[in-house]
């Protein structure tokens, strides 16, 4: 941010002009809308929708060009242990007299964080 002072032609201070640089530059703008697109083109199964959905992709289509596999399963443990403080407030809220549909709203409206907590192997 930049302060310049406008004086008078006695020499007093009239005014004072504030310039402020734009929080982001041009390739910085492009770089975060191509992210951005590229967030919405992209499946949970981190393939691209364009490819995921066409007629390319369909295997009883005559353009079908590929096919998808998949790998071993995977356990995502900070999703799991999410998912498993969500189911014990859940019964929490049951087991206190909370009807089903004020329990969903709460569980809608509820973010469980997780963090990461270091452990010696074994223990």
């Amino acid at each position: 941010m930049l302060h310049e002072h406008v004086y008078d032609d006695a020499g007093r201070m009239v005014e004072t002009l504030v310039h402020t640089e734009p929080e982001w530059d041009t390739d910085e703008v492009d770089l975060m809308i191509a992210a951005h697109l590229l967030e919405q083109e992209t499946g949970p199964h981190g393939q691209p929708y364009s490819e995921s959905v066409g007629k390319q992709a369909n295997p009883d289509s005559p353009e079908h060009t590929h096919r998808y596999e998949t790998d071993l399963p995977v356990t995502d443990w900070a999703l799991r242990a999410q998912l498993e403080a969500a189911r014990e407030f859940e019964q929490q809220l049951e087991e206190a007299g909370i009807d089903e549909r004020e329990r969903s709203l709460i569980l809608r409206s509820t973010h469980f964080t997780v963090r990461r907590v270091e452990r010696e192997p074994g223990t």
